[in-house]
């Protein structure tokens, strides 16, 4: 008879060195293709047109600076990202291929420290285990992690970098938590110097990405499944149970309040904060799929056709989802004693979602944000899976399932990773198995233009028309795809069909709701036009900015009505209507006063118009506003070019 793996004696250091190193090796082989990809969709407002990020030529001072200084994207700007970002512009400049690798370096020390964070949970547990199945279990996990293709698009798409530095500071804090409370549970000292190295950690984690702050979520769940208070000193552990009462005291009034303030901003949204509550207890047992029966054709960047719930019976589903999430969160924490393990990893699971898939008003499905509570699942699985061969004595069988486990996710990952070797086989991969998805449809069309431009041919132009269009008729309210329609016939020089698409264009941006893709289009084409060569009709751009002043939706965002307003100063700047220019460029910092750009286009209007006390005034305000090198620069330029257009954010 096999002997089970809980007599096993425990593994050498050696042998566990070179499991880990197998599938470290795995991992790359999977990710190899993928690596020789472009920058894709977000990563070009974050990184490629970043004037601060391009600008840096070295890690001075003042290039951290500038890469810390970022208005955008969150509350906070994610300083420590954009700082990786900087050291990857100073060192190999704007190289995707150096982009992604670094990112895959990251993907790899997070599994390292998911290894050594699993063994010191598993170790923490009141139960007896023994070495070989706590080893088992961690390398499994820890590399079904690594290996699983849904963590692809946080590793391939550069710019979700910012997810996974926020994890690598997220599981380091677990992991520095897990010691000490073990150090606390044996009577050891070193506890409280560990319990001190999370604070920094944590800052590490919220100023990679705000997720970092579901730290406190995440150790109250790994309290409360795995250590439960317990200490060597009684003392030890009434301090903690008083704690953490005094953090639930503070922590869930301010973190409700939080969520309150960004539940209110569903203006840029096709649905509300109810449906997307609904919603999301169906999409949260998507990637729960996703995560236990991996499918690489349901997985891609972009989730727009998932079908959003009305109701509480529209979908059907809607209702079976939301009742079986409030079971399963139930029987967790009801059978958190009796089973912790299946405890911890449901609630880690659930609380990594408690930002994301509430109710702040983001998209409403994307798989890199299973990137830090995928593996909880995992290890259930693994966990009960290994406790059974060892129960049933069918070690070998269960290794070969393991094994064949392992070698499937590899194979799936490395077959979604070639896709993104190349932009146009990943979008009509992608269109392909999402056909509803006008973002999909969109991103095809786009790709093929900028092959039509590169190559001047007439099929590519074509054939990114073909999808434009589809890309239309599925939503005729949204304008996105109404812009890329009339830019492709600019290019075709269709002065008629130009006509037709123009008075929908102008139509839809006076009277409906405006969308996130909507002023995305808009400031695509700002940067456009400022540029040497831009294939769409400046008047046109012109009649949109003045098409969207109408919409009765506009105030709703502060910060899109403010590029709007932008937009008209720089054409009342043009036609030398410079009190016109004033008050629109004073209206763009009303509604969004922490944008410097918009001080400086007001400097740049009163220079013109022989202001130069005012202007000096607004150059003033924009250092307040940002006192790096890079605004510097910004204002010595704008005083050397004084008669050119204002600039459109």
């Amino acid at each position: 008879m096999p002997r089970p793996l809980s007599d096993l004696p425990r593994p050498t250091p050696l042998i566990v060195g070179v499991v880990i190193l197998t599938l470290l090796i795995a991992c790359i082989w999977a990710y190899w293709p993928g690596l020789a990809g472009p920058f894709l969709f977000d990563d070009f407002p974050n990184i490629v047109q970043n004037d601060r990020l391009t600008a840096i030529q070295d890690l001075s001072i003042e290039s951290v600076r500038s890469a810390i200084s970022q208005l955008e994207p969150g509350p906070i700007g994610r300083p420590v990202s954009f700082i990786s970002f900087a050291v990857n512009m100073a060192l190999t400049g704007l190289d995707p291929l150096f982009f992604k690798i670094t990112n895959l370096v990251i993907h790899l020390l997070n599994g390292i420290l998911l290894f050594f964070l699993v063994r010191v949970i598993l170790n923490g547990l009141d139960i007896s285990q023994r070495p070989s199945r706590i080893t088992a279990i961690a390398l499994l996990s820890a590399g079904a992690w690594l290996l699983h293709p849904i963590n692809l698009t946080s590793v391939l798409y550069v710019v979700q970098r910012m997810t996974e530095l926020s994890a690598t500071f997220v599981f380091l804090s677990l992991l520095l938590y897990s010691y000490a409370r073990i150090r606390q549970i044996e009577g050891k000292r070193g506890a409280a110097l560990l319990m001190a190295g999370i604070i920094p950690v944590t800052l590490l984690a919220l100023f990679s990405k705000e997720n970092g702050v579901l730290i406190v979520a995440y150790l109250v769940v790994l309290e409360l499944c795995i250590f439960r208070f317990r200490a060597y000193a009684p003392s030890t552990g009434r301090l903690l149970q008083r704690a953490y009462l005094a953090l639930a005291a503070i922590g869930i009034p301010v973190g409700l309040y939080v969520l309150y303030r960004f539940s209110v901003e569903y203006g840029s949204r096709d649905f509300t904060l109810v449906e997307r509550l609904l919603t999301e207890s169906r999409v949260l047992w998507f990637y729960i799929r996703s995560i236990l029966l991996p499918d690489i054709r349901t997985m891609t960047l972009f989730h727009d056709d998932y079908v959003v719930s009305t109701a509480f019976l529209s979908p059907p589903s809607t209702s079976i989802a939301i009742v079986s999430l409030a079971a399963v969160i139930v029987i967790a924490l009801w059978v958190r004693r009796k089973a912790p393990v299946f405890a911890f990893g449901v609630l880690f699971f659930f609380s990594s979602h408690l930002l994301e898939s509430t109710v702040i008003p983001l998209e409403l499905v994307h798989e890199h944000r299973n990137y830090v509570g995928s593996w909880s699942l995992l290890l259930v699985g693994f966990c009960y899976l290994v406790q059974l061969a060892s129960r049933y004595h069918r070690e070998v069988t269960v290794l070969m399932l393991a094994a064949s486990v392992l070698v499937a996710l590899t194979v799936s990952t490395r077959i979604r990773a070639s896709y993104w070797r190349n932009e146009i086989l990943l979008v009509q991969y992608h269109a392909h198995h999402h056909p509803t998805s006008v973002r999909s449809l969109q991103a095809v069309g786009s790709a093929f233009i900028a092959y039509a431009i590169e190559e001047n041919s007439l099929p590519y132009q074509k054939k990114a028309l073909e999808y434009y269009i589809r890309a239309y008729e599925q939503v005729p309210t949204e304008s996105h795809a109404l812009v890329s329609i009339i830019g492709v016939l600019y290019l075709m020089d269709d002065k008629e069909s130009i006509a037709r698409y123009r008075d929908v264009l102008l139509n839809n941006l006076a009277t409906q709701p405006i969308t996130t893709q909507t002023i995305y289009s808009f400031g695509t084409l700002a940067r456009c036009l400022g540029g040497p060569k831009c294939h769409f009709p400046f008047w046109l751009y012109k009649d949109m900015a003045l098409s969207l002043i109408k919409n009765p939706f506009l105030d709703v965002h502060p910060e899109y009505a403010a590029k709007v307003y932008s937009a008209n100063a720089n054409f009342a700047f043009l036609d030398r209507n410079f009190e016109q220019a004033l008050a629109y460029g004073e209206k763009a910092l009303t509604l969004y006063p922490a944008e410097p750009t918009y001080y400086l286009n007001q400097a740049l209007v009163l220079m013109s118009a022989g202001r130069e006390a005012e202007a000096q005034d607004y150059l003033n305000r924009a250092r307040k506003v940002d006192g790096s090198l890079f605004m510097e620069n910004k204002i010595a330029s704008l005083k050397a070019q004084r008669t050119e257009p204002p600039q459109t954010e």
